[in-house]
């Protein structure tokens, strides 16, 4: 088979995936990429969903407990107060900055 070398790429693709690059397979293409990024934000938005709940459903454990309150919420915080409440759960439990593992 004689190729002309602006079609070599072309032939290659088709020897490669056994088909051809054609509209069709552009439209499938595109129909399966949109179906893939549908997927990942429902599973995201699920995800984030069940977080919350969660979050919901500790806060309430604590408001009901003896335990300090000042963490309710704290998944709202920025990471800098997250790690200022990391140091001084730390040191209040005696672990050093390795968090006793």
């Amino acid at each position: 088979m004689a190729l002309v070398p602006e079609h070599a790429d072309q032939a290659d693709a088709v020897l490669a995936v056994g088909v051809r690059d054609t509209p069709v397979v552009s439209a499938i293409s595109l129909v399966v990429s949109l179906a893939t990024l549908v997927m990942v934000c429902a599973v995201q938005h699920t995800s984030s969903r069940e977080s919350k709940a969660l979050n919901l459903k500790l806060d309430e454990l604590i408001r009901v407990s003896e335990g300090r309150n000042e963490l309710i919420g704290a998944e709202d915080e920025s990471h800098s107060q997250l790690a200022t409440h990391a140091g001084r759960l730390r040191e209040r439990h005696g672990r050093g900055a390795s968090g006793g593992r």
